[in-house]
């Protein structure tokens, strides 16, 4: 029952009550065992109960007593404080009838209470009562210095949490919690570890009362991520493990020898089903069961709980922040390339502005080198389009930085193309199935390759190498945003220089066919005469002789008269007609001039015949079987005039096997190259001719054309531009910059053949020309060259 005051005046013993609160120490469980213990004394009852409401405002629990059982502490008791159960319970756990019971006020208005045990009924004296007033007086002041401890200790921690989120550990924070508990709250030692989202230590903690060796062994524990059965169940339970013994239940805990007669107490930080850590307090033994002390951990660990949760969410901010800061920076750089790129478009060639492109990935990623190729999907080559700046002076020195390459003959840096992802590979040389790299590649330690898909369809592949890091998402992130911009400007200006490549070539097709017509006309009109002359010279090949054998006889009759002095004024008049006209330098001369006719009649055929072949009839693009060194041969003819002053041109045909191909097509590229050497010549202004030399040979599976002059050779610097549409080197008004772009297209795109050059090192410039061979023409091809 509730204790009611004695009737009779009494006086409050403020000196009694000083007394009682000036020994109240620092330790709130220390505090309640004194406190009951004095409360009997006072009262001359042989027991106590001190019962507490929870957390909850609702659930009571005895959290301290005198004279009772330990395995009482922390048990529930019944919901109303007064009536039949709650003397049901008293009478059954402590062997006591009779109570008396003392609210004693806390700071949220509830109460808890003071119960006095008795064997038989008992009326207070008002000294008594008067005691026990103080004693419940001083049990609500240490409430209140147990809240004042812990809501200093909670607004430490909510306090701190804004200013150290944003320490890189919260080692101040969480150490300081962990010294309070030592310092304020009779914890041997205390310390603080924190996990990752999978529950695994992330190898930070935070201690106090811990010796150097302890430290150095749990150190170790962590990092190697490990954790005791005790601190793993403590997280997955709100109510904490109590390990009485550690020496005996956590024999695996490296910690577990070093407290003998302590106990541990772990329980886990958690906030909304997220585990942080968990914290363990070591005590002595005697005071594991202390559920005040629970209490109290559990109070500061939801508030631990609830720190962490902010530093991270703050931690998540910030980082959050940065991202955002830093992708709009990006994006701002991004968008600045992107007006860079378009202004580029006006003036500058593909070539050009997917170098600037892989230059400024270079720089995002802080790489070393880098490339931007075309991949041709229905010949599985790919096109090695552009190589940054830094890649081509002072990186890479292959032989065919331009040219085609198999797919299936590329690396690992190419599997970005086979499985249509980015491919980064972080360790080379570790990496398996690598295929090694072209002679002359620049070494390469690691890779990142960011394939360009529209419609399924690999379009292209940018790539860069040797950060002095490792590739991380960022820089996949980034460089994909980049090269997928890139490729929108790229589809637009091929799609615009495709439209203007085909105006010009429907306007070159035009003047040619016109050409061709006033060919085709001209050689119509030269043939007719030309046959009679040919006629002509057919008959006087038939009656020269003829003529010559009857003037011999003439000349045998004259002869014979003049041997017997038959001599007439007609005779000497024959013999004089001869030496005048010499008739026999005459005879000879008739023969020569008969012959010369022939040859002129000859060359004037072939002229009109490689006029016809040149009139560019084949509009299409079928492909017969034709010997490439006729075509040759007949482009000499057109270009002997044009080269007399300017060059000798030697050839070395080789012996070839017919080959399917465009022979008009074919025979305008050997024009074209022919024609540029032959610029190239005469920009030297040499007093001397230039050599020109034509050459032509076959392997098992191509034949090969190659046309060297000892010109000026190619700039370094322009190299990479030479078979760009419209790309010249010549001056204003001289060539239109198609003649090397549509030579390309007609060897690599319209006969699948390869294009390249050199440039040797002791001057001149070689232009090879490759055709595949149909594959019955390649195994004939021992027979046709014996």
């Amino acid at each position: 029952m509730i204790c009611t005051p004695p009737e009779a005046p009494r006086r409050r013993s403020y000196a009694f009550l000083q007394e009682t609160i000036s020994s109240l120490c620092a330790s709130f469980p220390e505090n309640m065992r004194s406190l009951t213990r004095r409360a009997c004394e006072m009262s001359d009852c042989p027991a106590s109960l001190y019962i507490r409401i929870r957390e909850d405002g609702k659930t009571r629990y005895l959290a301290a007593g005198h004279a009772v059982s330990k395995g009482l502490l922390g048990i529930t008791m019944p919901q109303e404080h007064e009536g039949p159960a709650m003397d049901h319970w008293i009478l059954e756990h402590t062997g006591f009838e009779h109570t008396l019971s003392f609210p004693v006020s806390l700071r949220s208005g509830r109460y808890a209470y003071l119960t006095m045990l008795a064997d038989k009924p008992r009326r207070l004296t008002i000294k008594q009562y008067d005691a026990l007033e103080v004693i419940t007086l001083a049990l609500t002041h240490a409430e209140e210095l147990q809240d004042a401890s812990r809501g200093n200790l909670t607004q430490e921690l909510f306090s701190s949490s804004q200013e150290r989120a944003r320490e890189q550990c919260g080692e101040t924070l969480l150490t300081s919690v962990c010294r309070e508990l030592v310092e304020q709250h009779g914890a041997e030692s205390a310390w603080i570890a924190l996990v990752d989202r999978t529950r695994v230590p992330d190898g930070r903690f935070f201690h106090a009362g811990l010796t150097t060796d302890e430290t150095a062994r749990l150190d170790t524990m962590l990092k190697e991520g490990k954790i005791s059965g005790c601190a793993s169940r403590s997280m997955n339970t709100a109510d904490g493990q109590v390990i009485s013994s550690p020496r005996l239940k956590c024999s695996a805990c490296p910690m577990s020898e070093d407290f003998d007669g302590f106990g541990h107490l772990s329980i886990g930080i958690c906030f909304n089903d997220q585990p942080y850590g968990w914290l363990t307090v070591s005590v002595p033994s005697r005071y594991i069961s202390d559920h005040i002390q629970h209490a109290v951990l559990q109070d500061l660990i939801a508030s631990l709980g609830i720190s962490l949760h902010s530093r991270e969410l703050d931690r998540q901010n910030l980082e959050t922040q940065k991202s955002r800061e830093r992708m709009l920076k990006h994006f701002e750089r991004l968008s600045a390339f992107r007006i860079k790129q378009v202004e580029m478009m006006k003036n500058a060639s593909v070539r050009k502005i997917l170098q600037a492109t892989i230059d400024e990935a270079e720089e995002w990623t802080e790489s070393r080198i880098g490339f931007f190729h075309f991949i041709e999907a229905e010949h599985e080559t790919i096109s090695m389009q552009a190589w940054s700046t830094r890649t081509i002076e002072s990186m890479c020195r292959m032989k065919d930085m331009y040219g085609h390459y198999q797919l299936d003959h590329a690396g690992i840096w190419a599997d970005a193309i086979r499985e249509k992802r980015t491919v980064t590979h972080n360790d080379y040389a570790s990496a398996p199935n690598r295929k090694g790299l072209p002679e002359d590649h620049a070494e390469l330690l690691r890779d990142m390759a960011v394939p360009i898909i529209r419609n399924g369809r690999v379009m292209a592949i940018l790539g860069v190498g040797n950060k002095s890091r490792y590739y991380d998402e960022d820089d996949a992130f980034w460089v994909a945003a980049l090269a997928d911009q890139t490729w929108e400007i790229i589809e637009n200006k091929l799609f615009v220089e495709h439209q203007e490549l085909m105006r010009h070539q429907l306007e070159h097709a035009k003047k040619m066919e016109m050409i061709g017509n006033l060919a085709s006309g001209l050689t119509h009109e030269i043939n007719n005469p030309l046959n009679f002359i040919r006629l002509n010279i057919a008959n006087l090949d038939e009656d020269f002789p003829n003529l010559t054998n009857l003037v011999t006889l003439y000349r045998q009759l004259l002869e014979g008269m003049e041997s017997i002095d038959a001599c007439s004024p007609i005779t000497r008049e024959i013999r004089s007609r001869e030496e005048a006209i010499d008739i026999d330098g005459l005879m000879e001369n008739l023969s020569a001039v008969i012959a010369s006719t022939r040859h002129g009649v000859e060359r004037i055929t072939g002229i009109t015949r490689s006029m016809r072949n040149f009139s560019f009839k084949n509009l299409t693009d079928t492909h017969i079987n034709s010997n490439i060194n006729k075509t040759i041969q007949d482009t000499l003819l057109i270009v002997n005039h044009e080269s007399a002053d300017t060059a000798d041109i030697r050839t070395d045909l080789g012996k070839i096997p017919a080959v399917a191909c465009n022979p008009s097509q074919i025979g305008q590229v050997v024009l074209n190259l022919l024609m540029n050497s032959l610029q190239a010549i005469r920009q030297q202004k040499r007093t001397v001719k230039g050599q020109i030399g034509i050459k032509t040979w076959a392997d098992t599976t191509r034949i090969y054309c190659s046309i060297t002059d000892d010109g000026p050779g190619i700039e370094q610097s322009v190299r990479q531009e030479i078979f760009t549409p419209f790309y010249t080197t010549k001056e204003r008004g001289i060539g239109t910059g198609l003649g090397l772009s549509i030579s390309y297209d007609i060897i690599v795109h319209k006969h699948q053949g390869q294009l390249d050059f050199e440039c040797p090192p002791e001057g001149g410039t070689v232009f090879t020309m490759a055709l595949p061979l149909q594959q019955e023409t390649a195994s004939n091809q021992r027979e046709v060259q014996s």
